[in-house]
Order: C-alpha cells, then sequence, then structure tokens
C-alpha cells in the first residue's frame, strides 16, 4: 500500500490506460481478491494476476526497451530475480522458476545455509541458462542495480538510475558485494543498501 501511494504520488494513474498486474507473490497467497479489493476502493486501481510467462515477456519487452536507449543492440538473455520467483529466458522462450530473493532467504535463514543451498535451489535454472544462446546476460532487479550502485559508491539514498543502468558486473563483483555488507553492522547496511535489506540481498546474491 505503501508503494502504490508513493507511485499515485508521482503518476496520475486516472490519466492514462493503465494495466496493473501481480506476479508470484500473489499467485501463491490465498487472500489475493482480498488484498485486490482493497487496492481497488483505496487506489482505484485493479490488479489482476499473470503467469510466469507473462511476467517473463513483459520484464524482457522492458529489458529491449531500456537497452535500445542505451544503444545496445546484442542478443540478450534476461534474469530477473524476484522476492517469490525468478524469470529466465531470452526471445520467445522463457520460464518462470519458483525460487526468489524472499522466499529463499526465509527458507534458510543463516549465510551457511543459504550458500549450501544455492547450489542445489538454482541447479534447473542453471541447466537452462547454459541451453540460451545468450551473449549477453542482463540482470533485471533489486539485487544487481544494488550491487552496481555500491560498486559506483552510491548508497540508498544517492541511487541514480541513470549512473546504475547499463552498469557491467562481473563475476567478482558478487563476493565482493557479499563481503561488504558481511563488514557492515546493520545500522550502516540499512544506509547503505537500504533498511532491512542486507540479508535479503545476500540471498539473492
Amino acid at each position: 500500500f505503501e508503494a502504490i501511494a508513493e507511485a499515485k504520488s508521482k503518476f496520475d494513474f486516472t490519466k492514462f490506460k493503465c494495466v496493473a498486474v501481480a506476479t508470484e507473490a500473489f499467485r501463491v497467497a490465498s487472500n489475493s481478491e482480498e488484498i485486490f479489493g482493497e487496492i481497488r476502493d483505496k487506489f482505484g486501481i485493479n490488479f489482476h494476476i499473470i503467469d510466469g510467462q507473462a511476467e517473463a515477456k513483459l520484464t524482457f519487452l522492458g529489458v529491449q526497451n531500456a537497452l535500445k536507449k542505451l544503444g545496445i543492440n546484442d542478443k540478450f538473455s534476461i534474469i530477473d530475480i524476484g522476492g517469490a520467483s525468478s524469470e529466465i529466458g531470452e526471445d520467445g522462450k522463457f520460464i518462470s522458476f519458483k525460487f526468489g530473493i524472499i522466499t529463499f532467504y526465509e527458507r534458510f535463514k543463516t549465510l551457511d545455509l543459504m550458500q549450501e543451498n544455492a547450489k542445489i535451489y538454482t541447479k534447473e535454472a542453471r541447466e537452462f541458462l547454459t541451453s540460451l544462446d545468450n551473449k549477453l546476460i542482463v540482470l533485471t532487479s533489486g539485487v544487481p542495480t544494488t550491487i552496481a550502485a555500491l560498486k559506483l559508491g552510491l548508497n540508498y539514498e544517492s541511487y541514480d538510475p541513470k549512473k546504475v543502468s547499463g552498469y557491467e558486473l562481473k563475476n567478482d563483483d558478487l563476493a565482493w558485494f557479499v563481503n561488504e555488507l558481511l563488514k557492515m553492522d546493520d545500522r550502516s547496511a540499512d544506509a547503505a543498501v537500504g533498511r532491512s535489506r542486507k540479508y535479503p540481498l545476500i540471498a539473492g546474491t
């Protein structure tokens, strides 16, 4: 509700044709319709649930549009790590996987257990990604954008999407990010990457 209120303060939903969609958290929730009803009453916005394939295609189109603006025309694959699901694919070939940052974090909680189970949890996703013809892999979600921001010396308050979008990450940057977060106490991490995001971001990485 807070996020929709903030979005509504910046964008007038009544002036444009708007399609509001909900993804995996709502696909698995038992009270989705109840929440959609509350959103309709409070904000006048009609949400509906889409499946994982539709989610992946919409993400792909968003990335395609962003890459055109950056002048990048290479063939690409996407990895979108969400809170409850992750979408991987390339044009015309997508799979939605039943793991996400929050679901993975809530299941394992500790760093040791997360590291121990990451490869098992993502085995099918890794095999699918390897089968794709990707010259370029585009990561889209809070985890890679936060890694890029920290590499650029930005924090949660000074985050600048213009600097982050199109930033190239290396494999080593992932281990660097986890180590940086582990060095921070909770207060420092809240300032650097956002309130209570430290361990979910580690889970996503």
